[in-house]
């Protein structure tokens, strides 16, 4: 009875160390999201929940990035009498006195031992790879050839990166750095395709335009840019969800209606006045989607979530809207 006592403690305790652990795991992995994000000036932290959201691809993304900087070789002690016995040093400095100069004139390195009183900072030491082609003698056997072309690899612009008083502090560092880098590098991306995307559809436009201009009844064309925008106007109420105050909604969805009515006739002025002012009304929910702040977090357990976290629907999401006249 005594030893059935004991294994139940023993597995009650290891229980609840998981989950202090989890929960631990959890607000560093928020907290981590908060910064990563301040720093890169999206407007992710409009979206419902982007927190929740974030959680899983960034666990992902710093478990990739942790298994790579582990495979980062060291550490390395930067002494200049240290040059000659170290392949590193030796491939990134020319000659000990280059490797001296470089240490006295590190500004990051000389600001780091400022902000601390530690005796020893640890960082990340890189460089940029840089490789030159040029011709010149080869010996083959016994022949001497001349202007055989070769190849010299060398390395630029040596620094230390993230210089912290402990190793792990130096690792964990590294790693928001990294993801840091990835998030920028991918919002670029989306950008880049957005503009690709907006270029295409003004090309897309413009080749309708020359091929059916002449052609295509103007009561035609107005029927269709209003299919468009009853379309794009039940997308962007779909999408914003609770973020559109009821009487708002209850307008676009009036307008959407009313341009449906009238683009079963053939009367062009007024499929075109009441398009128009569907997009009008369009453009004042986007406005006012983007003014409102974000939801404060309610009726969470402080066993299960980080103060500040978000509630609401889990599976609301809420896309940048984009609205113009045509």
């Amino acid at each position: 009875m005594i030893r059935f006592l004991k294994n139940q403690y023993h597995q009650f305790t290891s229980r609840r160390s998981l989950r202090r652990a989890r929960r631990n795991q959890e607000k560093a992995l928020l907290k981590e999201i908060d910064r990563i994000l301040s720093e890169t000036k999206t407007k992710i932290p409009l979206i419902r929940n982007y927190r929740k959201k974030l959680e899983e691809p960034l666990a992902r993304a710093l478990e990739a990035v942790s298994a790579m900087i582990a495979q980062i070789p060291g550490p390395v002690e930067l002494e200049p009498e240290l040059w000659d016995k170290d392949p590193v040093l030796k491939a990134v400095f020319p000659g000990p006195d280059q490797f001296s100069q470089w240490l006295g004139s590190c500004k990051n390195l000389r600001d780091a031992f400022k902000r601390t009183d530690a005796a020893e900072l640890f960082g990340v030491l890189v460089a940029d790879y840089k490789e030159k082609t040029f011709f010149g003698s080869g010996v083959n056997g016994e022949i001497v050839r001349r202007d055989v072309q070769r190849q010299a690899v060398f390395f630029e612009d040596p620094r230390v990166l993230v210089p912290a008083p402990e190793f792990e502090l130096a690792r964990k560092e590294l790693r928001h750095r990294v993801l840091v880098t990835l998030l920028t590098h991918e919002l670029n991306e989306i950008a880049d395709l957005k503009s690709w995307k907006e270029e295409l559809e003004k090309q897309q436009g413009l080749l309708e335009f020359k091929l059916w201009g002449d052609k295509k009844p103007e009561s035609e064309q107005a029927a269709v840019r209003g299919r468009d925008e009853t379309d794009e106007a039940e997308k962007v109420l779909k999408d914003l969800g609770e973020k559109v105050p009821a009487d708002l909604k209850s307008n676009v969805e009036q307008h959407v209606s009313q341009v449906r009515e009238v683009m079963n006739s053939d009367n062009t002025e007024d499929i075109k006045r009441e398009t128009e002012a569907l997009n009008q009304v369009v453009q004042q929910v986007g406005a006012s989607a983007y003014q409102q702040p974000e939801p404060e977090a309610a009726g969470e357990s402080s066993d299960t979530q980080e103060p500040g976290a978000e509630s609401g629907p889990e599976d609301e999401d809420v896309v940048d809207g984009e609205f113009r006249n045509v």
